[in-house]
């Protein structure tokens, strides 16, 4: 190996490091339990156990409720990672759930004031 090869990898586990202590100081700043109080909220608002807002049933106000908290938890700065850890959901279901926040507020008018009541609670 020559040495121009291994300082370029070096170089990468150093940018590795700072993005994971980043992402350490992220989670340790930022207070999960406000994940919490969120499910908390939603569930009363969309009338669900907490058990049925966290589990992978797709009816519409699972989703919708499940939606609420994530697009109000990302506005509050959590990671992607930091709110589908809280959910016990992968973070790539966590950007779908976000993209998602507009088209759900449209496509079930009977959910928004239930959505905006969670978004709004829990404004940066």
């Amino acid at each position: 190996m020559h040495e121009s090869e291994t300082l370029r990898q070096i170089a990468q586990l150093r940018q590795r490091v700072t993005t994971l202590e980043r992402l350490i100081q992220e989670d340790m700043t930022l207070n999960s339990s406000q994940i919490t109080a969120m499910t908390e909220y939603a569930s009363k608002q969309f009338g669900l156990s907490l058990f049925d807002l966290l589990g992978n049933c797709r009816k519409a106000n699972h989703v919708s409720a499940r939606t609420a908290v994530v697009y109000a938890a990302r506005r509050l700065g959590f990671s992607l990672q930091a709110i589908g850890r809280k959910l016990g959901k992968d973070h790539s279901s966590i950007i779908y759930l976000l993209h998602h926040y507009d088209h759900r507020l449209a496509t079930f008018p009977e959910h928004r004031e239930a959505m905006m009541a969670v978004v709004n609670k829990f404004k940066p």
